[in-house]
């Protein structure tokens, strides 16, 4: 016990030593926070510093282009797009989609009963996301699928035959003539709200509906395909749902996006006593879905979208993605653009010059005691790269909130960046997948602020590869082709929509690299900036 108390009165005695250092520290006016530095081993002494490149001070650092590629999956989005815009900077672009279909279930177990009379067809519909005037009435064309589109590799891959890009023509394998037509909206009742839009039959339309009330074909009077869905998709092949371009889009246009899981079409009918023919006995119905999860086969989808700049902001700019072997004639641009649906992003490339100035910080100057050292290494603790919508200004009380709201509105909340927009292989800071699997959410960011009209990607990782390459490669008597490879590929980089997000209709303009006029005569107030927050070892 005594052994205890002596151990409590030692500990004691310390705390008041060390209590008194302390107070005898915060009565001193001033310190020497260099105590000991010079004992630190050169190799380990170390200074953390910020760094902002301003494009307009320091010199350009980046080049941006528009970049377009028609290698954009469209398959198996889980969505049908459909509809047609008029935008005055994307001029119009008209969506629309082809989808199998599978039997959601028939009032009668024996089938439409004796001599059934057709009544109606309805398309089933859950809109989840629509864009623009929803008050003018719009016709579509339903096609039906009349060719084994599967087996016509349309997605340019011997291995993948259910891959597609947005690009696809369903034409060869879609009737001559459409099946069915409809108004949606009828600027009167329906609407995104609707869930159901009553379908015209043509004559073609109509021998299809004798063949799914099983009057007519192969299977007159066989409930048997019913039963069997690879016999059913090898039987009926699919819709094509797409708007009717004989008719021009008065005003805005509008577009929706419809849950394939949760739409459909239905047939409503009757039947008659095979007693007494003249006699209707019941109503009859028969429901398909576009997609059943329980299902393993007819769940394809595709989605397609048509564009035509004419007229518009994007006319006759330089923007598609060369073919292999050809001359590529995209040019430097200072405003730049990303939409969804397989339109246009924005490339970024760092320049020489983003290095130089990174190595240029490695000659320090201390901001307190105005010594400069050279230090040989440097450590990225935060690097994001800023980027401005048109319109806005680095001083946030600069912007004119009439001029610029629309365009926050109007634009993606989120943006991803890519090493490669076709195969979606983002930077390592922003790991979708990662984030979508653990629902986290990454220190990457890349969401708008409206405040400042401004997205900001924190994409430390990133750069701290690039530097590494590119001081291998200087480091290097003879630099590797595969670093050389690498740094070429790793430095270019798509600014796009969020990965789960490339069909929204949002879209955004921004300022690009520092505006000089030189390209497309425009100056910008706001050109991207990078923010480095780094730490320099000797």
């Amino acid at each position: 016990m005594r052994n205890c108390f002596e151990m409590i009165r030692r500990i004691w005695r310390r705390a008041l030593l060390v209590a008194g250092l302390f107070a005898g520290a915060a009565s001193c006016t001033t310190a020497d926070d260099m105590l000991g530095y010079d004992f630190i081993p050169d190799d380990q002494k170390m200074a953390v510093r910020h760094k902002l490149f301003d494009p307009t001070v320091d010199g350009r650092i980046l080049t941006t282009r528009l970049y377009r590629t028609d290698s954009i999956i469209s398959s198996n989005l889980g969505y049908g797009y459909f509809g047609s815009q008029n935008d005055a900077t994307f001029g119009k672009r008209s969506a629309g989609f082809l989808t199998q279909y599978l039997v959601g279930g028939v009032t009668d177990s024996t089938g439409f009963g004796y001599r059934p009379i057709f009544d109606s067809v309805q398309l089933l519909m859950t809109i989840s996301d629509y864009k623009g005037d929803t008050t003018i009435a719009h016709k579509y064309n339903v096609y039906e699928v009349t060719g084994d589109f599967t087996a016509g590799n349309a997605s340019g891959d011997d291995e993948a035959d259910s891959t597609f890009y947005v690009t696809f023509d369903p034409t060869p394998y879609i009737s001559a003539n459409p099946v069915f037509t409809f108004v949606f909206p009828d600027g009167k009742s329906s609407g995104p709200s609707s869930t159901s839009v009553r379908m015209t039959p043509t004559d073609e339309g109509m021998a299809l509906i004798r063949r799914l009330m099983l009057m007519e074909g192969e299977y007159k009077d066989d409930m048997s395909v019913y039963k069997d869905d690879e016999l059913w998709v090898k039987t009926f092949k699919g819709l094509y749902i797409v708007p009717d371009d004989s008719e021009a889009v008065e005003g805005e246009g509008s577009m929706f996006s419809m849950s394939l899981s949760e739409s459909g079409f239905s047939i409503h009918g009757r039947n008659r006593y095979e007693e007494d023919p003249e006699l209707v006995r019941d109503t009859t119905q028969a429901v398909y879905y576009f997609y059943d999860s329980s299902a393993e086969v007819g769940n394809l989808s595709v989605n397609t979208v048509r564009r035509d700049y004419s007229g518009s902001r994007l006319d006759g700019v330089s923007m598609l993605e060369p073919g292999e072997g050809e001359q590529d004639d995209r040019v430097p641009v200072e405003i730049c653009y990303v939409e969804g649906m397989g339109g246009p992003v924005t490339e970024i490339r760092f320049d020489d010059n983003f290095f130089k100035s990174i190595e240029k910080l490695l000659t320090d100057t201390d901001p307190v005691t105005g010594e400069t050292t050279t230090y040989s290494r440097i450590a990225f603790n935060q690097a994001k790269v800023l980027i401005y919508i048109e319109g806005a200004d680095y001083d946030w009380e600069a912007i004119n909130p009439d001029e610029i709201t629309d365009l926050l509105d109007n634009s993606l909340s989120r943006l991803g960046l890519y090493t490669n927009y076709k195969k979606l292989s983002a930077v390592s800071d922003y790991n979708y997948f990662y984030e979508s699997q653990y629902s986290m959410e990454l220190s990457y960011g890349g969401y708008l602020t409206r405040s400042w009209g401004c997205y900001t990607l924190d994409i430390t990782s990133h750069v701290q590869y690039l530097w590494s390459l590119y001081r291998e490669i200087e480091e290097a008597a003879e630099p590797d082709e595969d670093t050389l490879k690498a740094l070429e590929n790793q430095r270019t980089l798509y600014l796009g929509p969020e990965a789960y997000g490339l069909y929204g209709f949002g879209h955004s303009i921004l300022q690009g690299m520092d505006g000089d006029a030189d390209s497309d005569g425009v100056s910008n107030p706001a050109p991207i900036k990078v923010e480095l927050t780094y730490t320099l070892m000797k």
